[in-house]
């Protein structure tokens, strides 16, 4: 992951709070899955990964397994909590795309 061209790029979107929220979520999400945000843009602009980490409401209320190997602690949100982690996830995507670097996400 690039995190200070990433950090860069958000700061022009977001607050500072908000930045450094992004910039954990992924790396929680690399550490967590090991697998490095970079490769999966370049393997299919990130959509298994996305897959990965959608929970739907309908999975949340049916007590579904998640469908990753991402811990929460117990008696978490893991709808919300997945849904936080695939927005910084997707931003970072969103990122590679409009980046004038992008060959090298």
């Amino acid at each position: 992951m690039r995190i200070d061209d990433y950090a860069k790029w958000l700061r022009t979107l977001v607050s500072e709070a908000v930045v450094q929220n992004y910039i954990k979520r992924c790396q929680r999400v690399e550490k967590n899955l090991d697998v490095s945000l970079d490769l999966e843009f370049r393997k299919d602009r990130g959509t298994s990964l996305l897959d990965q980490l959608t929970y739907t409401t309908e999975d949340w209320q049916k007590h579904r397994p998640l469908h990753c190997s991402i811990n929460f602690r117990a008696g978490s949100d893991w709808y919300k909590g997945l849904a936080s982690l695939k927005t910084a996830v997707n931003k970072y995507f969103e990122f590679c795309q409009v980046s004038d670097a992008s060959r090298d996400c």
